[in-house]
């Protein structure tokens, strides 16, 4: 029978603006702005992190001879300095005296080597008696042939497509269900496609640039927490969608695997098709083998899987048993959400494979396992030693002396809803490794985001949007943040011996929750430039109406927000800095004085479609909509410091003025100063997760908008 280790599935990221991002890289080059690699900052080689899958193809294969797996990391993004990499077990006995803590139940994997060795996809090897595999290539279904190994690896021959009988859309993984030693494929989708957008209340796409009745930001906080889109009891309005999971039998013609025609998975001794209702939109399946048993399991919900016996051809047809829960208790599976799996394999060394999921839009690996169905637990993330700094995806950093060792450290809100500590070293472009901020109890803080403007599909996701002010004049910096959820907070450190412990209490305004927009970081001001009428400092952010406003506490350090004052360009104008619904808010602030004149400046983020409200050059407008990437703007303050007037915006390049180019969801936007002149510098965060630096003498402004 042929042994079937691990599979790689096409991972599955649900993003806020549909799926234009997945192929934007792929989009003609714009001959005047072509992708230029871009600069990340590093991880100091003796420190660990956890190792991050990004948005990228993922597999997992015995590319060596090493007891436990490689991890091999496909990207096509073109701002990237390595577009593929191969990342190595590493010996933990012989570095144990020279690397920080890292998850002591995964192997810990290097910073990773350039890796050729395969065209870009998601591979699963197919296993033979002898030690060797074979590898099926499920995104576009071609199949290598295993022909030995080198020093460079395994070889394989010219690979051949595999002819199908039927439709193979969906989740698919290989194993050999029904006893012939030939693999077979499972499949797992929607029903019918087009029903997808019933997740949405009325089949309300959110992301359009237009107001919509019955999703998007709700200005009265009496009646909801701040979204439309949920009934009067609190649920959400949308509906779940219908999964079936098929297989495909596999056969050898003259040596070549092909796939027959595509069939239901019953459930039970019946004709009634394996189905799962939820709010997903594509299921992932597995194969796993326990007590003697062979299982399918499902993931299908945001964070839960069930395990089905495999019964095998039943008068005819392929069956499986009752369902039950994987994990122990039927608890959900932390830190994830809408998870695709990447492979089972024996990750611990134990000689038992585990289940290695992907995690939807956070894109953040996750190892999962146990001795028996029912009783799987989360075994965590791996981790990797040195490289770039990189979160779980839509990087927010801040920078600033949090821990007060007289470095300046990263804090990074990320998609998985976390705030993780990079230390600072002497080398402002170097960081020492992860760390995440906890409540005082030592639970790690993570925003879940129940109640968001998305709905039930995203609520095990998050985008934590991190700032570093000093707010209460202490001398001491806090940490002011929001989520997907619409929530400022305020984090004080509870401990002075420990930076990673802080306690948080909610903005209010008119005794309700700050009305927000949703995932828009705030900048905080001092109190010196006089804005509020005396030294208070005061908040800069996105209200519910997708306004730019400064808000007034009621005194040095309160919660409670008095009153708003609107920002407006040198015409009087309001500055309006977002489209509604799923657009709404995700503008991150940050405040410098970037020209050096004496007033504080305003630097903001702008994904590609509310970039409308910056760019109103009609050749630039044309080109940002062709260049599908996030920007970020300067608005210039020609007021004084207490009472801001700003020119119309002025997009942030490269030197020679060629646009700076990622993808559309992400370039967070943090002014510091990294070289040791009096010119402000740039840290962006991308939606990869990846922080870059731009010194201030590598970017160019330009005219303003008129």
């Amino acid at each position: 029978m042929l042994k079937i280790s691990y599979s790689i599935i096409i991972p599955v990221v649900i993003c806020i603006l549909g799926a234009s991002w997945l192929k934007g890289a792929d989009k003609p080059e714009i001959p005047e702005h072509p992708y230029r690699v871009l600069n990340p900052v590093r991880v100091s080689p003796d420190w660990t992190h956890p190792l991050s899958m990004r948005w990228s193809s993922v597999n997992i294969l015995p590319w060596t001879n090493a007891e436990q797996p490689q991890i091999i990391i496909m990207e096509t993004w073109l701002w990237l300095a390595q577009q593929r990499t191969i990342h190595t077990v590493v010996d933990k006995e012989s570095l144990r005296d020279k690397i920080r803590p890292y998850n002591q139940r995964l192997p810990l994997y290097d910073a990773g080597q350039s890796f050729t060795g395969l065209p870009h996809g998601q591979y699963q090897p197919l296993f033979h008696d002898d030690g060797g595999y074979d590898l099926l290539n499920l995104s576009n279904l071609t199949y290598h042939t295993f022909r030995g190994r080198d020093a460079s690896g395994p070889q394989f021959d010219q690979p051949y497509k595999v002819e199908s009988q039927g439709n193979l859309y969906g989740n698919k993984f290989a194993a050999d269900i029904d006893g012939d030693g030939i693999p077979d494929l499972l499949i797992s989708r929607v029903i019918d496609g087009h029903v997808w957008w019933e997740v949405y209340p009325f089949k309300e796409n959110p992301w359009q640039a237009k107001r919509m009745d019955h999703m998007g930001p709700h200005r009265d906080l009496e009646v909801t927490e701040g979204f439309r889109g949920y009934d009067i009891d609190g649920d959400w309005l949308g509906s779940q969608v219908n999964h079936v999971l098929y297989w495909a039998k596999g056969e050898r013609v003259n040596g070549q695997l092909r796939f027959g025609p595509v069939e239901y998975v019953y459930y039970g001794r019946d004709d009634f098709p394996v189905q799962w209702r939820s709010y997903n939109k594509l299921h992932s399946p597995a194969v796993i083998e326990r007590d003697g048993q062979t299982w399918i399991v499902l993931f299908g919900e945001l964070d839960r899987a069930l395990a089905m016996p495999l019964l095998g051809l039943v008068d005819g047809r392929m069956t499986c048993g009752k369902a039950q829960p994987l994990m122990h208790d039927n608890q959900p599976i932390p830190l994830v959400n809408m998870p695709n799996v990447l492979g089972v394999i024996d990750m611990t060394g134990d000689s038992r494979d585990e289940i290695v999921l992907g995690s939807g839009s956070s894109g953040r690996i996750v190892v999962i396992g146990g001795e028996s169905v029912g009783q799987f637990e989360s075994l965590g993330t791996p981790w990797m030693i040195g490289g770039y700094v990189c979160v779980d995806t839509l990087a927010v950093p801040a920078r600033g002396d949090w821990d007060r060792d007289g470095w300046l450290d990263l804090v990074i809100g990320d998609g998985s809803g976390l705030f993780s500590l990079w230390r600072g070293t002497e080398d402002p472009l170097v960081y020492a490794g992860c760390e995440y901020l906890t409540q005082p109890d030592g639970v790690m803080i993570q925003h879940s985001g129940k109640r968001n403007l998305q709905g039930a599909q995203e609520h095990n996701w998050s985008y934590t949007q991190a700032e570093l002010f000093d707010w209460d004049g202490d001398g001491r910096l806090d940490l002011i943040a929001n989520d997907n959820t619409a929530t400022f907070r305020l984090y004080r450190r509870v401990d002075p011996d420990d930076p990673l412990k802080v306690a948080g209490e909610i903005f209010t305004m008119d005794g309700h929750k700050l009305p927000v927009g949703w995932r828009a970081r705030p900048a905080g001001l001092d109190g010196k430039y006089g804005v509020a009428g005396d030294d208070r400092p005061v908040l800069i952010y996105t209200d519910v109406d997708q306004m730019a406003v400064i808000g007034v506490p009621t005194a040095k350090g309160s919660l409670v927000i008095e009153r708003t004052i609107p920002l407006t360009y040198a015409d009087g104008q309001p500055i309006q800095t977002s489209h509604f619904g799923g657009l709404a808010g995700r503008t991150p602030y940050s405040v410098a004085d970037w020209d050096n004149d004496g007033r504080w400046d305003l630097l903001v983020n702008a994904t590609r479609q509310n970039s409308q409200w910056f760019e109103t050059d009609p050749e630039m407008m044309r080109i940002n909509d062709a260049l599908a990437t996030n920007s970020m703007f300067l608005l210039r303050n020609v007021g004084d410091n207490a009472n801001p007037r700003f020119e119309r915006a002025r997009r942030i390049r490269h030197a020679d003025g060629v646009a700076i180019r990622v993808e559309d969801h992400a370039l967070n936007v943090c002014a510091t100063h990294l070289d040791g002149d009096d010119k402000i510098d740039l840290l962006a965060g991308d939606g990869l997760g990846y922080v870059y630096y731009f010194l201030h003498d590598q970017v160019s402004t330009g005219p303003p908008q008129d």
